[in-house]
Parts: structure tokens; sequence; C-alpha cells
């Protein structure tokens, strides 16, 4: 059988256009998939068409393919040549609809779904009309142009019944937009028959929805674009690969996906195939009735769909063609999925599907990367040496600069400080950055690289938001080509061009670093007090059911509210602590000077870590007992050899304890504002972090609060103990590198919430 497969974009089907670097690198993925797979199938000759700027397919050695430089009228002309044709093609204007009327039109075996079927599957109103009458949970999906009322209560009743797969929502397919506005929830407007997530974007109220529309209707018009709204649900975004055949179908693999929000738009950036079991049989009866509600679908099918913590599976779309997840399927079940299509042809035979494993497979859009994880997985050919093993987190401070460095199971490798004086200038960032990735044992250029940051503030930038852009240029310079993004708390992760231009983005990368490790936090523990104690200041975050329950969300509204006290263990002046001291009998004064600092005094009690201590002292002179206590002296105008060092030691302890009560009467005013949120108990511990962690263990105890260390919150049994040390100094650059792994390498994981809870002074 000669078999001719096409995939439109990379195949012709914009020959006429510009080729979208997106759905080109997709498109490609999928097709050389597909040919690979085809290639490997005996007595099956097969050829595909390529778009002249892309020039032929590459696939494994070994395999052959004939490849055609597209041209017009090629598709026709080459399906006229073939026994049977593959198309692979967006919905989009009934693209794939059309293109296999063709294939049919002209006597030819389709290897897909029936026109038909694709017609209903191309609109997704369509497609929620046709599933309500099969009783499947399908996203409401509505058109602004009918007439049809609704109230918000039938709305919020409906979809709540469809969603939880208790009724159809029969009768229900429209509603005014005086109704909607009181629906307390996010909006989604996209194309009705739009692929993938383009220009699918997200609205926080009805009126936003409807006015965006309304402003982009001539431009939708011109382009024959008709958009559909949606109610978001939350959850995780999954999909399925089907295999089907007049109207019976088996199940091939049950997917996570990795979708973002980016500026309020959805990108789409891969799958992780057969990550999601279906143990209970639930995803195995979702597909039995899609199969049932869209007559015609044959062959590959994906669906997708919200797989909701309390509603369980809702579909949002059908997709009658392949489908990314398709580029993993074979690694994942170890038989090669387009045999099993074309083993679809012989009607005597059952469906059935011959597993010889079953593994997670990540296909991933962003670096061209198939890899399998699990087990040993055939290699892919769509796999290139950009494979990402390990995610580097950096916490970019104006004194320090940290590293973590996780693997693809999300162990830490890594964890490094180095002394960074930003604001002696930006050189001294990039000679810092240079040196720990000399000492890095793991190499960056294939690495993610994640980064918040507090070293925008340093005094060598004219403003804040100058040194987030300078920062964040350096930094992605000096780690170029590697994917490096930046942390926007609530926005998620923005890169260095988009910090450039966007202004909100900006201010949300500036000093976030404490979200990050109380978003770690509370999805750890759900309920606890964060204190994170570095060199130079101290962060007090709240933590609540899961969500951080911050009441600042800058450097100044958080100072106002005692969330960020500015103190630490190092670099802290000691006149900072207080203004008089008990000395010699006597309450002594404290002259307004540098000339000691809160190293000196946790040197002469002994507690400061040696990790910890990486800055000059303040008069740049040695370290020892005999040093520091020389400097605190001259804070009381007395020289060392007044006093024995036991004298010193005792003033020593003393500036520490005012360090202490000043940091615990900021966590009692945070904890006062959480009257009636769980903390009156005294259960919810205190979480010690930062090379300050010791004072934050004496705290808890002062408090009567369980201590848990933020390095006892990881769980990574192989991981050496002397290694959490480190893990607390660089708790942000962890909790960054968390964060981003979560979104790379484990998207069916549920993410805490980043939510700032707002609650009044």
């Amino acid at each position: 059988m000669r078999v001719f497969a096409y995939e439109d974009i990379t195949g012709g089907g914009l020959l006429n256009a510009p080729l979208p670097p997106s759905l080109a690198h997709e498109g490609d993925m999928m097709a050389r998939a597909l040919l690979a797979d085809l290639a490997e199938i005996p007595d099956i000759d097969v050829f595909t068409s390529r778009d002249p700027r892309l020039g032929p397919p590459a696939l494994a050695s070994g395999l052959r393919v004939c490849s055609v430089v597209a041209e017009s009228g090629s598709f026709a002309r080459c399906a006229m040549l073939a026994d049977a044709v593959w198309p692979i093609a967006p919905e989009t204007n009934g693209r794939l609809e059309r293109l296999s009327r063709q294939v049919l039109d002209r006597g030819r075996i389709l290897l897909g779904s029936g026109p038909d079927a694709i017609r209903v599957a191309a609109s997704k109103h369509r497609t929620s009309q046709a599933l309500e009458k099969f009783a499947v949970a399908v996203v409401p999906t509505f058109r602004l142009n009918e007439n049809d009322v609704a109230s918000a209560d039938d709305l919020a009743a409906r979809f709540t019944d469809a969603s939880r797969r208790r009724s159809p929502q029969s009768g229900f397919t429209d509603f005014s937009a005086g109704a909607a506005e009181q629906w307390p929830g996010s909006w989604v407007v996209k194309p009705d028959d739009g692929a993938g997530c383009q220009q699918t974007r997200l609205f926080h109220s009805w009126s936003a929805a409807v006015q965006w529309v309304d402003a982009n209707s001539a431009a939708a018009h011109s382009n024959r674009i008709e958009f559909v709204i949606q109610p978001f649900v939350s959850g995780e975004p999954c999909s399925l690969s089907m295999l089907c055949r007049g109207g019976e179908v088996q199940l091939l693999s049950c997917n996570h996906q990795r979708v973002v929000i980016r500026d309020d738009q959805f990108h789409f950036l891969g799958s992780v195939v057969n990550s999601l079991h279906d143990g209970q049989g639930q995803f195995a009866q979702l597909a039995d009735r899609i199969a049932s509600a869209i007559p015609g679908l044959w062959g590959y099918v994906g669906v997708d769909f919200i797989l909701s913590e309390d509603s369980g599976a809702i579909v949002l779309e059908v997709n009658p063609r392949l489908t990314t997840s398709y580029v993993g399927l074979r690694a994942s079940l170890g038989c090669n999925p387009a045999a099993l299509v074309l083993g679809l042809l012989d009607t005597t035979r059952p469906l059935h599907v011959r597993r010889t494993s079953e593994i997670k497979v990540d296909v991933d859009l962003e670096t061209l990367d198939a890899a399998a994880t699990g087990a040993s997985a055939e290699k892919r050919n769509c796999a290139t040496s950009n494979r990402v093993d390990h995610v580097f987190g950096w916490d970019v401070g104006g004194a320090h600069l940290k590293a973590v460095v996780l693997d693809r199971d999300g162990a830490v490798q890594e964890a490094i400080q180095r002394p960074c004086r930003l604001w002696l200038g930006l050189q001294e960032f990039d000679a810092a950055l240079a040196e720990t990735l000399d000492e890095l044992a793991f190499p960056a250029a294939s690495a993610w690289h994640a980064v918040t940051m507090t070293g925008e503030l340093a005094d060598c930038f004219s403003s804040r938001a100058e040194g987030v852009k300078s920062l964040a240029q350096a930094i992605s310079n000096r780690l170029a080509p590697a994917r490096v993004a930046f942390f926007c708390g609530a926005q998620g992760f923005a890169t260095a061009a988009q910090l450039a231009s966007n202004a909100a983005s900006i201010a949300a990368v500036a000093s976030a670093n404490w979200l990050a490790s109380a978003q770690f936090c509370a999805s750890r523990i759900g309920d606890g007090l964060l204190v994170d104690i570095g060199s130079t200041t101290t962060d007090v975050v709240l933590f609540a059911s899961g969500v951080v329950a911050a009441r600042g969300s800058d450097d100044r509204s958080r100072l106002a509210c005692d969330e960020l006290v500015y103190t630490g263990i190092v670099r802290t002046p000691l006149a900072a602590l207080t203004s008089r001291v008990p000395f010699g009998g006597d309450w002594q004064g404290v002259m307004a000077e540098r000339f000691a600092t809160t190293a000196d005094i946790y040197r002469l009690t002994g507690e400061l870590p040696d990790e910890a201590d990486q800055m000059p002292a303040a008069d740049d002179a040695g370290k020892s007992l005999e040093d520091s206590a020389r400097r605190l002296a001259r804070m009381i105008g007395a020289d060392f050899e007044s006093a024995p060092l036991g004298a010193w030691q005792r003033l020593a302890a003393w500036f520490a304890e005012c360090q202490l009560r000043k940091i615990h009467a900021a966590c009692e005013r945070v904890l006062s504002s959480a009257d009636g949120r769980g903390f009156s108990s005294g259960d919810a511990p205190l979480v010690g972090a930062g090379t300050g962690s010791f004072v934050a263990c004496k705290l808890a105890a002062r408090m009567t609060r369980r201590y848990v260390d933020f390095a006892s919150l990881i769980t990574d049994p192989a991981r050496p103990s002397d290694a959490n040390v480190w893990i607390n100094a660089c708790a942000p650059a962890y909790s960054v590198a968390w964060l981003a792994w979560q979104e790379r390498f484990s998207p069916g994981k549920r993410r805490a919430d980043f939510s700032i809870i707002g609650m009044g002074r």
C-alpha cells in the first residue's frame, strides 16, 4: 500500500503565507513521528510533501521516505498517486474537513475521521452540544450572537450538574450578557474552530471578555474567525489519545498537558504521555461516550479536558486528527501506533492494543525533546541534544548570588551561595555568576533557568525597574542559549524580552523571592509562618490552607506591615538593633556608626555558620573573636582591652537578644492579622529558612510553636544531611527552581495557589 502522509503546516498548506514558528515546530514533530512509524511497517511505501522553505524531514538513519517539494495543487496530485492518505491539518476554516473530502472524492482510503465528524469536532460550540446530549461533562461554550436567555443561577446550576456528570446540559446553549455578568469567575475567549492555544485569552470578567471580542470583531470577521466564550475551569490540563472505529474506542494513553498562562494568553508547551493513570476506568468510559456522541470518528483521535479536583474530567474539545501526544506514543506503549491505525482497515479484527511497555514520555515543544522517564525508552527521532536534564534556580541578591540545581526527578544536586557586592556595580554580578557557573558540576547551557531577585534595589541602579531589566539582561546574556525565565509571582514566569516591554511584569519580578519560598512551604504543609532570616533581611510570611496569605506585595508595603524586617545575621549595623545596651553596670549609648555588624555578635556567641560568613568585616580586618570584640567595643566608644572577652560576649548576646525581640514583634504582628484563620491554637508551625535559621529556631521556642526546618520539607532521602545548611541558605533559589520544575517535568502535580490574600491593616 502506498500512503501519502500529509502534515498541512509543513507540507505546503501555507505556501502563500508566513509559517507560524510554533505551529510549524509542532507540525514538524508530528510529521516526523508519523513518517518514521509508517516507514517501519512492512509493505507500506510512504511519501510526503514539504514546504520548500523547510527542506526534507530529518529522520533516523535507515528510514527511507520520499519527500516531494510542495507547490500549488500538490496535495490533490499526491493524493491521486497514493492508495491511502493520512492528513494532519488544523480544523480552522474547515481546512481538515476539505482535505478529507478531497481524499474521499478521489476514491482514496482516508486514514482519519470522516468529514461529518470533523465538522462537528472542528467547532467547539457544536462539540459542546453533541457531548451534552450524551451526558458528557463538557465546558459550556457560548456564542454572543444568540438570543436564548438563561439566568446566572441557571448557568451555575447546569454547569455544576454537567461537570459532575449528574445530568446533561440539554437545552442550555446560550445566555444573555446581563446574566453572565453575575458569573463569579473568569472567562476564556477562543476561536470556535481554533487549534491548540492559538488566540486563546483569559479575562477576569464577562464584560472584559465581551469588550475584547467587540473591539476585535472587524479583524475577526475579515479573517473568518468566530469567537466563543467559556467559563474558566481550574484544574489539571490533560488529554486522551484514542483509537476509534465505528463507535468503538480503545484508549491508548492518558496524558498531562503543559499549558501556561502568560500575560493572560494561553500557551501550549507540550505533554507528558501516559502520565495519568485510569485506575477506576473513568477515562475509558469518557472515551466511549465521546465516540458515541460524534459518529464517524476513526483512527487516532485526541481529547483535551480539565481534570478538576471536585468534578472529575470536563471536556474542552475533541481533535479528530493526530495531536502532539502522538509523538511520544511509540516510546510509551512499546508498539507502533501507525500500525494500529492501519490495522483498523481490517474490520474483521477486534479493536485491541497490545502494549509491551507503559512509561511516561515527555514531548516538549520548547526543546524539541521527547524524553522518556521511569524506564529505558526507545529514542524518538524528534529527540535532539537539547534534552533538558536539570533546572537551575537563581536568587540574585544585593549581597549574595545563590544557586540550586535540581535533576529531572526534582532532587537537589547542588546548592551554592557566593558573595556578590552588587552595590559596587554590575561587574560584581557578572564575576559572581561566572565563578558560580564554573563551580557548578552540571552544564548550564542545556538546563532550564528560573530566576528571582532582590538585587534590583542596589544603588548602582537609578531605579528598581532599571535594576530588574539590567539584571535580567545580564543573566540572560551569560546563560544563552539556555532558556531563562524570571519569576513574576502570581503572573508566573517571563523572559527578559517580555520584561523589557512590560512594566507590570517588571514590578512583579522585583523582590519577589519571598513569595517563591512561601509558595513552596504552603504547598507542603498548608498552614504556617515562614521566617527566612538572611544576611541582611528577614521575611515573615503567613500561609494558610495552602495559600500565601500576605498583606504586602512589594518592599514598601511589606515593610509597612512587618512582613519585611530589615535585619539579618551578617550585614546589619548594630545601631539598627538598639540605641542603648547594658554594660559595666550602666545603660550605655550606641554609636550610629558602622563599626560592627551582626556577623560580629554571632561570631562572639559562637552561632554564626561558617558558610554564612562570606562578607568582609566592617573594617576589612580579621574575623577572630578578638577582631570581632574590638569592633564591638567601638560601638560604645571603648577599646577591646578595657574589659575581658567575656564582657564583650555578654554584650554580643544582648545585641542578639534585641534582634530576636525585633523579629518576634514582627511575627506577632503578622500573626495578629490571621485571627480566624486557624492560627490561634498554636498548631501551625514556624518554618525557619536562611543562613539565620538558628535564630528562627530560638524564635519558635520563644513563641511555643513547633519548629520546621525549610530543608526538611524537601522529600529527597538520598540527600546528604550536610546539604540542608546550604538549602536553607538558598531557600528562594530552591523554591523558584521547584516552581519551574513543576512546570517543566511534573505538569500533573498540583501547584499551590499563587494568590496573595489581602487581610487589611
